[in-house]
């Protein structure tokens, strides 16, 4: 991204981008860091402009993730006893992928978000249902800066959701021995 940015003219000190990491190893390098560099050095104004203007999905300076496919997730995510749920799709404005993430074994589609709307909401809500899918949410509380600093619980999941999502829960849940319970 920055060798990409710096094509455009938008060179940045990698340091800026880098120096949190090096500074706490437990932190990882995204695109949020970046846009705090563009934001530092004066190329952009806020870290939204730095986002709409050069680093989202067909700008300029994006660069897509690689990784695992979203039925190797699911397994990790459910060997590790938990419930795959797809985040914030009314963020992603992906909903051509949502068939092929419940095909690949994700649990429950995000349809309570701090970004969704009443409308979007119940749009999520029937396609958990088409797809057979249970619903999650959440407020998005990411602790950082980068994010719109929601509020942690801010967005609650309805009590008839929150049981069909539990219900999803894998009977047995690896332990930290590697041993398998029942829950």
């Amino acid at each position: 991204m920055m060798d990409r940015l710096a094509h455009h003219g938008l060179a940045l000190e990698q340091d800026d981008v880098l120096r949190p990491a090096l500074d706490d190893e437990t932190r990882s390098v995204g695109r949020p860091w970046i846009a705090r560099a563009l934001v530092k050095s004066g190329h952009v104004a806020t870290i939204n402009d730095a986002f709409d203007r050069w680093l989202s999905r067909g700008r300029p300076a994006f660069v897509p993730r690689v990784g695992p496919s979203p039925a190797a997730v699911a397994s990790c995510v459910h060997e590790a006893g938990g419930i795959a749920s797809i985040a914030h799709p009314g963020l992603l404005e992906r909903d051509e992928w949502l068939d092929d993430f419940a095909k690949s074994g994700f649990d429950a589609l995000e349809a309570f978000h701090s970004k969704h709307d009443a409308k979007t909401t119940a749009r999520y809500v029937a396609a958990a249902s088409r797809l057979g899918m249970a619903v999650s949410g959440g407020s998005d509380y990411h602790a950082d800066e980068s994010h719109d600093r929601e509020e942690l619980g801010a967005v609650g999941l309805p009590q008839e959701h929150y049981d069909r999502l539990a219900a999803r829960r894998p009977t047995n849940r690896a332990t930290a021995s590697g041993s398998n319970t029942s829950s």
